[in-house]
């Protein structure tokens, strides 16, 4: 109890340099091997959405008219960084570096408050650790580091709210506003407010004596996740007289962008030949759809987003076994990081180095499914929703960066596994 507690204070150890050096070490590596340029493709967005607010402009990006597509958090991250050091991205690569040499120490930290063993808690924070395909990102005004370091940092205060059966309220509260200030960097990630939330009132209804305190902690959990939401609606409804929670049109679009962006592939090796998914016939195809769709919507006057999104269920039922076969290859090629622009032999490496992390990951996970059911549920819940869900819309294996952490932690439940199995059999192959 007073090893799961100390675990739960975070007090540092040695394992935590170590961690964070290793960590810091993958960032300079990818930086050397695979540099990529700050400001290339949304990080321009995100510099110039950033320069916008500080200038006070408001959140756009044409320094004019209002912007709601992607939801606010990344942005305002970027111009906070912004405002300290001047408009330049390296600051921000600076700190990213930083997040993501903490982000093995909060996954240690987390899978000991879900249940695990302090070795296999170790090891998969050690997996982690050294798993450099993720690291690119850090290099770019990007989404991926601060979501990823968001996620584990509320998945940590929301198993430690719920470990509590919600009975300290201002842990219950925090959890909330953390939990969800990850849906304001990511969209899609609001799936851990809601796994957290189902599961808070799971352990409301089993408080017994208790559960009033636990109902109103679980209150205040939704009070804090209200209150990371309430601005960013509230400015929505009075710009565009709808909340956009999510993004001005993004799923309506990012659905019909799906019935279109895997028609030319069906395992991922389709596209090794080409430089830029932009070459297919396919995504041609979706950007025509998709300029169509917009024209007709200023001329009717209705929500652009919700005529792309009937588009795109006019294509579903019009061939159900494509999407189905689409959805497929949206579901494994979420976790397949393989680099764009680069050798065949490379990139059949990686897919072979990502295909087997997957596999025996999952294995891990398996291995100790029974001490994360423990207190782990709400991050399995979560793991499972954003799996499920993600391939219903346009994703790219950057999508799964956030998620990432857990499942090659279960590479590291594995190899601990496999390394206690051995060292308790002796050369007879039988047990000692």
């Amino acid at each position: 109890m007073q090893a799961r507690q100390r675990w739960l204070s975070g007090r540092p150890d040695r394992w935590d340099g170590i961690l964070a050096g290793v960590a810091v070490s993958g960032c300079l590596l990818m930086a050397a091997v695979v540099p990529r340029d700050p400001l290339a493709n949304d990080g321009g967005d995100y510099a110039v959405m950033a320069s916008n607010v500080l200038a006070g402009r408001g959140y756009t990006l044409d320094g004019v008219e209002p912007y709601a597509y992607r939801v606010p958090g990344y942005t305002l991250f970027v111009a906070l960084i912004f405002a300290g050091f001047g408009p330049t991205p390296f600051p921000v690569v600076v700190v990213q570096v930083v997040m993501a040499a903490l982000s093995p120490l909060l996954l240690r930290r987390l899978l000991r408050a879900a249940g695990l063993p302090p070795g296999p808690a170790l090891a998969g924070a050690i997996a982690y650790a050294t798993y450099l395909f993720p690291l690119v990102y850090v290099q770019q005004l990007l989404t991926e580091p601060l979501a990823t370091f968001l996620v584990l940092l509320g998945a940590l205060l929301g198993l430690q709210a719920t470990s509590e059966s919600l009975q300290v309220p201002s842990r219950a509260w925090l959890a909330g506003v953390l939990c969800t200030a990850t849906a304001l960097v990511k969209g899609n990630l609001i799936c851990l407010t809601a796994s957290f939330a189902l599961f808070g009132f799971w352990v409301a209804l089993r408080a017994g004596p208790l559960r009033w305190r636990a109902a109103r902690g679980l209150s205040l959990f939704v009070l804090g996740a209200l209150l990371v939401l309430a601005p960013w609606g509230v400015r929505n409804v009075l710009r565009f007289g709808e909340p956009h929670l999510l993004g001005k049109s993004t799923a309506g679009r990012a659905l019909l962008m799906a019935q279109y962006e895997t028609r030319d592939k069906w395992l991922p090796w389709t596209f090794w030949d080409q430089k830029n998914s932009g070459t297919l016939p396919a995504y041609r195809e979706f950007r025509e759809r998709d300029r169509r769709a917009e024209d007709l919507a200023a001329e009717e006057g209705i929500d652009a987003g919700t005529l792309k999104a009937s588009l795109a269920w006019e294509l579903i039922r019009e061939d159900p076994f494509e999407a189905l076969r689409g959805y497929t290859v949206r579901a494994y090629t979420l976790w397949l990081m393989i680099p764009t622009g680069r050798g065949t032999a490379l990139k059949a490496a990686v897919l072979f180095v990502e295909g087997a992390a997957l596999i025996i990951g999952t294995a891990g996970l398996w291995l100790y499914r029974q001490d994360l059911m423990l207190r782990g549920l709400p991050i399995l819940g979560f793991i499972l929703a954003e799996a499920v869900l993600l391939p219903l819309i346009h994703t790219e294996p950057r999508y799964s960066a956030p998620l990432k952490p857990f499942l090659i932690s279960g590479v590291g439940f594995f190899a601990w596994h496999v390394m206690n199995r051995s060292s308790r059999v002796g050369p007879s192959g039988l047990s000692p």
